[in-house]
């Protein structure tokens, strides 16, 4: 798949950033592809699924997925986002964007490196497939949505 120019920054920015999880872990890249505004980058290993997003106007996002062989095939169950794992250990993100804008190529290289390093300091558990916090991540995960959609549809 030919990657379009847009996202080729991108794509090279993760594979750098995220290389530790190749070396360190033994994840192998699964996946380079975009579809319409959208590109992203995922990493498995026999544990573990992480992908690397990204959509013009947006911030780079991770999500971290829980792994498990059905019926032959290798599904994800399950998954949060680096966000939420930061938040709930006290390491919250400071640079995520509230209002769609334009990012530059070295704002968001800058970005996808946070990102890496975050998960890196601190996501070792679940980069090893110890997923014992998901359970409460999705929980509340479910909650922030509840709220948000609140906020969003209540009519008062």
């Amino acid at each position: 798949m030919t990657i379009p120019s847009v996202f080729q920054t991108f794509i090279r920015d993760v594979r750098a950033a995220f290389q530790f999880l190749v070396h360190d872990y033994g994840f192998s890249v699964t996946a380079e592809n975009t579809i319409g505004s959208e590109a992203w980058v995922a990493y498995e290993n026999a544990t573990t699924r992480v992908t690397v997003h990204y959509e013009l106007g947006a911030e780079p996002w991770v999500e971290i997925g829980r792994l498990e062989l059905r019926d032959g095939r290798m599904v994800q169950p399950s998954s949060i986002g680096l966000d939420l794992l930061l938040c709930e250990r006290g390491k919250p993100l400071s640079d995520t964007v509230d209002v769609p804008r334009e990012i530059g190529d070295g704002e968001k290289s800058r970005m996808i490196a946070l990102r890496a390093e975050s998960l890196r300091a601190f996501g070792d558990d679940v980069l090893r497939g110890d997923f014992r916090w998901f359970s409460k991540l999705q929980t509340t995960a479910e909650r922030e949505l509840q709220k948000r959609e609140a906020e969003l549809f209540d009519k008062h």
